[in-house]
């Protein structure tokens, strides 16, 4: 199964459930010594291409974080007090494919990287100093753009548009939301870590 991801059909999880009925909410990456991003993507290439920035897949907002995808390229990104730190591009085979990203922060050790384990691409790591930036302390995380709200001009909200069959999001080794989007409805996709951080579809009058 997949699911169908564009403009009109993004995804968030809030750092807080209102409720308090996550087991391990996602909020404050800030604070882990890693975390990670594992997606598998089926790219809608000629979308993409008019996203001028690229879209990301998933990732935080504040200045933006994560997996960025354009037409042709993936790369990752992250800002630190010290700026922007992006790997280089990656050029993969058969983007028109479906294939795997895994997106690792290491904050302890400080790197970021990308790697796949279908032979698409090398695996590409760039290190960093200073920490993180204070905006990701209050950030959603995102599929399927780097921030839906209206705040944010258009052209940085960097929408991705594809299919999109499996997510898996870390914290310190640790499996805080999974899914193989078997399992969703017209406002939800359903945990299957069993942590209660199911995403929920953006929709700027309901938030």
């Amino acid at each position: 199964m997949s699911l169908k991801i564009d403009k009109d059909n993004v995804y968030f999880l809030p750092p807080n459930n209102k409720n308090g009925l996550c087991t391990s909410p996602p909020k404050r990456f800030d604070l882990c010594d890693s975390f990670e991003f594992i997606v598998k993507i089926k790219p809608d290439l000629v979308a993409l291409k008019d996203e001028k920035y690229g879209g990301y897949v998933v990732g935080l907002n504040g200045k933006h974080l994560g997996i960025q995808i354009k037409d042709v390229f993936v790369d990752g990104t992250l800002w630190t007090t010290t700026g922007e730190k992006k790997l280089t591009h990656i050029y993969p085979k058969y983007m028109h494919n479906t294939f795997k990203i895994h997106y690792v922060c290491n904050l302890k050790e400080k790197y970021i990287k990308i790697k796949e384990n279908q032979g698409l691409f090398e695996e590409s790591i760039t290190y960093f100093d200073g920490e993180m930036v204070d905006e990701y302390k209050g950030s959603y995380l995102w599929v399927g753009c780097g921030y839906g709200f209206s705040e944010c001009p258009i052209e940085d909200r960097q929408y991705y548009t594809g299919e999109i069959s499996y997510l898996e999001i870390k914290k310190d080794n640790k499996t805080i939301f999974l899914s193989n989007f078997k399992k969703y409805t017209d406002f939800k996709v359903f945990d299957e870590s069993g942590n209660g951080n199911h995403l929920l579809k953006f929709n700027e009058e309901w938030y």
